[in-house]
């Protein structure tokens, strides 16, 4: 049962700093964001379950903004049917000839992370690893990525490293690294610290319900 506890929390941290990705991206896309969002208002849950096969995306003029559009529709298919309903939309804008979207790999990395959804053709750990890597290739380190490297090291190394990595970006991280720190803490059996780490996100959440 505490495991299972335990899981529910992971995932509970994990869904929320990914809903960051999504809505910092939707702001971007502008007022083609609109047009996408009626499309998939006008047609629920059309594209969710698309074939893989067929449909890369083609490159060139404007490419970029199109895979912004269909990154838009994604997620709005999500609140309708799903994360794993919109896998294969998310790994085709992921894998794109260019270098794939990022947003869509940092949406991949934590809904596979989470558990939300599941990997078709290798580990999910494998793969969010592999997704978090590109983006650090292409684009530089940020947040996510350091959030998404720190989880990645308490999945592979431990608990004890896992919460090292976690400690090396609380300055810079949020409330989201502080409630994984909580809960790292907390496994470790280090109220002392989990105490302080709840203190900081108690206080994350009334500045946000006082906005």
């Amino acid at each position: 049962a505490e495991q299972g506890e335990a899981h529910r929390e992971d995932r509970a941290v994990l869904d929320r700093a990914g809903r960051r990705v999504a809505l910092a991206h939707l702001h971007d896309v502008g007022g083609h964001r609109l047009d996408a969002l009626e499309r998939v208002e006008r047609h629920p849950g059309r594209g969710a379950g698309r074939e893989r096969d067929g449909h890369r995306l083609a490159h060139g003029a404007g490419d970029r903004q199109q895979e912004r559009q269909l990154y838009a529709i994604a997620i709005a298919g999500e609140k309708n049917d799903g994360p794993q309903a919109v896998y294969e939309q998310m790994r085709t804008l992921a894998e794109s000839e260019d270098g794939g979207l990022r947003d869509a790999k940092l949406w991949l990395a934590y809904n596979l992370l989470s558990g939300t959804v599941k990997s078709d053709h290798k580990s999910s750990l494998e793969y969010a690893r592999e997704l978090v890597a590109e983006c650090c290739i292409h684009s530089g380190e940020d947040n996510h990525t350091q959030f998404l490297n720190a989880e990645i090291t308490y999945r592979t190394e431990g608990l004890s490293r896992g919460m090292e990595a976690f400690e090396a970006i609380r300055a810079r991280g949020g409330g989201e690294v502080r409630a994984r720190l909580m809960q790292l803490c907390t496994l470790a059996g280090d109220w002392e610290r989990a105490a302080t780490h709840a203190e900081y996100v108690a206080d994350v959440i009334r500045m946000q319900k006082n906005r």
